[in-house]
């Protein structure tokens, strides 16, 4: 049978609508991530029909994956290998590669996991940055405002924005 117009745009909007449905999320984390978009999932009926998640390389975007896998497993009896599932955006490793050469890291990560090593390396990095002038100055102003929730969410009511921040471990890969 032949699907009319009215039909076709009634879908189109209807999809339209599922993308501007989800609500902000204050935290990336994959639990904060899930429980945002499960409900539009659920209320615009494509959670059995999900295909693929496109993000960035964060660790968190794998555990989301994870979680959906097991939900869909559970409770919709559908198996979604969430590895095969899990597509890694190109445009954010390009902007990845180009920022690094542009603005490589003055200093390089440490293999050490003590709290003072770890304080020493921020302390160090910061400094560094400062050196490189306004370009490293504004680096560690997005990282203090980004420092912690109450920050990033004061800065983005009074600029009506936020700044996103670079992030190194965005190019590690957590499985």
């Amino acid at each position: 049978p032949t699907r009319r117009s009215s039909d076709l745009e009634y879908e189109r909007e209807k999809l339209s609508k599922a993308l501007l449905g989800l609500r902000p999320v204050m935290s990336h984390s994959a639990d904060s991530q899930f429980d945002a978009l499960l409900p539009v999932l659920q209320d615009y009926g494509i959670i059995r029909n999900l295909g693929s998640i496109i993000g960035d390389n964060h660790p968190a975007n794998d555990k989301l994956c994870r979680t959906i896998s097991t939900f869909l497993l559970e409770k919709e009896e559908i198996c979604w290998d969430p590895i095969h599932h899990r597509i890694r955006c190109l445009g954010h490793i390009i902007n990845l590669a180009v920022q690094s050469f542009l603005f490589p890291d003055p200093i390089e990560d440490s293999d050490e996991d003590s709290d003072d090593e770890e304080e020493e390396v921020k302390k160090t990095r910061k400094e560094a940055y400062r050196k490189m002038g306004p370009h490293g100055k504004l680096h560690n102003i997005v990282v203090h405002i980004h420092g912690s929730e109450a920050r990033t969410r004061d800065f983005k009511h009074l600029a009506g924005r936020t700044i996103p921040r670079d992030n190194s471990t965005r190019w590690k890969i957590g499985r």
